[in-house]
């Protein structure tokens, strides 16, 4: 331990008070020992000797002693007296269970120490720690749940504080400090309340909601079933099926509440039993009605009803009646009244008599008719009866259409063709002359077909006769006038008019249809084309003159 003198003593209390204040970086020197002596006459050195006793009857203790403690004069430990081996280094921060206690700092009423006379004096050294040198700024442990402070005498303390803190995790809520700790708080609700996701939480990244897909959800809609998750949402399945199967109800589906059923009164349904009729619905359930009467008024069926089909009617064999009495002794078969076998046969051999038997009595009776019938002459056609008999209808026609027969008819051969001569027609226009020959016409002399015409093609066609098509050609129009005539459209068209110049200038030039050019002499002066005569004239077609 070290002797500290009343000027360390205020230096230290200086120290404290400006730390409070709140100043960044206190430095406390230890101020040296002023060689002052105690009455024993030892010298403290600074250098962690024993330190001087303040009277003779309290021997040193050994402060390298594991148990060393300091006695003071009431018998107590004085707060300074810390074993050398828990000083903290220059290098290292003091443990927390290295820090002295409240009632062991320096500045308490019993870190004055009395001398040998017990008057309480305060005496000229007391003993205390080394002096530390510290920062707040190096006392900072990063740790929000303590309150870092610098002690002169223990160095660094760190002492637990509440209050919120973060735990380094993003999946708790409300951490806070614990006896100088960060405890975790809640978990963190990571549910979206979205049934289509996967809420999960990361430390690091906090609340996860992952999309999921083919998984069963519930849209919200009470009408729809089979809801399906698609990329983290919830897609409607398949409209709810409301059908209760009941007619007496009305159905519906109301998305919150989902299908409702409306009952019905007084309409129309089928209570399920086939041997009811009329029934009806009345709040919501169907009321049987009547009984069903199940006769179908055929003797050849047994009637029958049936809870589940209804009306049954089956086939039976008994005997029956159809209403007739013509056709024997009747009996039931396949639901039908079948006749007998032993039937009455009513034919009085007349076609013109309708026979019947009378149903009600068995009786025959015979009605005249209408009927077509046949009087036994060939020679007639479309016989008919008229008052129970076959009357002849209309002759036959016997013409064959041919010239060259004569026409009758028998009774019994019917028709009959006579052959005859004379003249005929064999039925084609290009021949003329025909005769009749053993019953037939044969053609006569060719017909002549010419329309003298050379602009036409002529023929003969034997059902319409002579032709004549136009053609094309030379032809000759009439005209002596024109030359080069030409066939068109089957007529002989004129050519080019003819040239009736004849180069004398003593002519008259024309044409005539028939003759031709015509050239009539003039008496027109000329010119003869002798320059030695004068006063030239034609005459007689020729130009003349007088000579010179």
């Amino acid at each position: 331990m070290k002797t500290w003198t009343i000027r360390a003593m205020l230096a230290l209390v200086t120290a404290t008070a400006l730390s409070a204040c709140g100043e960044d970086e206190v430095l406390v020197s230890a101020v040296a020992a002023d060689a002052s002596t105690d009455g024993t006459g030892n010298t403290g050195d600074g250098l962690g000797g024993t330190d001087a006793q303040t009277d003779d009857s309290t021997p040193p203790v050994d402060a390298t002693s594991d148990d060393a403690t300091d006695v003071q004069d009431d018998g107590t430990t004085p707060p300074d007296a810390v074993a050398d081996d828990t000083k903290p280094s220059d290098d290292t921060k003091p443990s927390d269970d290295t820090k002295p206690s409240d009632d062991t700092k320096p500045g308490d009423d019993t870190a004055v120490q009395t001398d040998g006379s017990g008057d309480g004096q305060v005496a000229q050294d007391i003993e205390t720690p080394d002096v530390l040198t510290c920062t707040l700024e190096a006392c900072d442990d990063k740790n929000v749940c303590t309150k870092d402070t610098c002690d002169l005498v223990a160095g660094c303390v760190h002492t637990p504080v509440d209050g919120t803190c973060d735990d380094g995790s993003a999946c708790t809520d409300g951490d806070a400090c614990k006896d100088g700790k960060c405890e975790a708080g809640a978990a963190k609700a990571c549910d979206d309340k979205n049934g289509c996701t996967a809420d999960t939480c990361d430390a690091a990244a906090g609340c996860v909601n992952t999309a999921l897909d083919a998984t069963p959800c519930d849209d919200g809609d009470a009408c729809t079933s089979g809801d399906e998750c698609k990329a983290g949402t919830c897609t409607a399945g398949k409209a709810a099926d409301c059908d209760d199967k009941n007619t007496c109800t009305t159905d519906s589906c109301d998305k919150a509440a989902g299908c409702a059923h409306l009952p019905l009164s007084a309409t129309a349904c089928d209570d399920g039993d086939g041997c009811t009729q009329n029934d009806t619905c009345s709040e919501g359930k169907c009321g049987g009605g009547g009984a069903l009467t199940c006769d179908d008024k055929n003797p050849c069926t047994d009637d029958t009803c049936d809870v589940k089909d209804g009306c049954k009617f089956t086939n039976n064999t008994a005997p029956c009646t159809d209403g007739d009495a013509c056709n024997g002794a009747d009996t039931c078969a396949e639901g039908k009244c079948t006749a007998g076998t032993t039937l009455v046969v009513c034919d009085d051999k007349n076609p013109c008599t309708d026979d019947k038997c009378d149903p009600a009595g068995g009786n025959c009776a015979f009605a005249p008719n209408t009927a077509a019938c046949d009087d036994g002459s060939v020679c007639t056609a479309g016989d008919q009866c008229a008052a129970e008999k076959c009357q002849p209808g209309a002759a036959v026609n016997c013409d064959d259409k041919n010239p060259c027969t004569a026409d009758s008819c028998d009774k019994l051969v019917g028709c009959v063709h006579a052959k005859v001569g004379g003249a005929c027609d064999d039925g084609n226009a290009c021949t003329s002359g025909d005769q009749c020959q053993g019953g037939a016409c044969q053609p006569g002399a060719a017909v002549v077909c010419d329309d003298k015409n050379p602009c036409t093609a002529d023929s003969c066609d034997p059902k319409t006769g002579c032709a004549s098509a136009p053609q094309a050609g030379p032809c000759d129009d009439g005209s002596a006038c024109t030359t080069g005539d030409t066939c068109a459209g089957g007529v002989c068209g004129p050519g080019k008019p003819a040239s009736c110049d004849d180069g004398n200038a003593c002519t008259a030039d024309s044409c005539d249809k028939k003759a031709g050019c015509l050239h009539a002499n003039t008496t027109a002066p000329c010119s003869d084309g002798n320059a030695c005569t004068g006063k030239d004239v034609c005459s007689g077609g020729f130009c003349q003159g007088t000579a010179l």
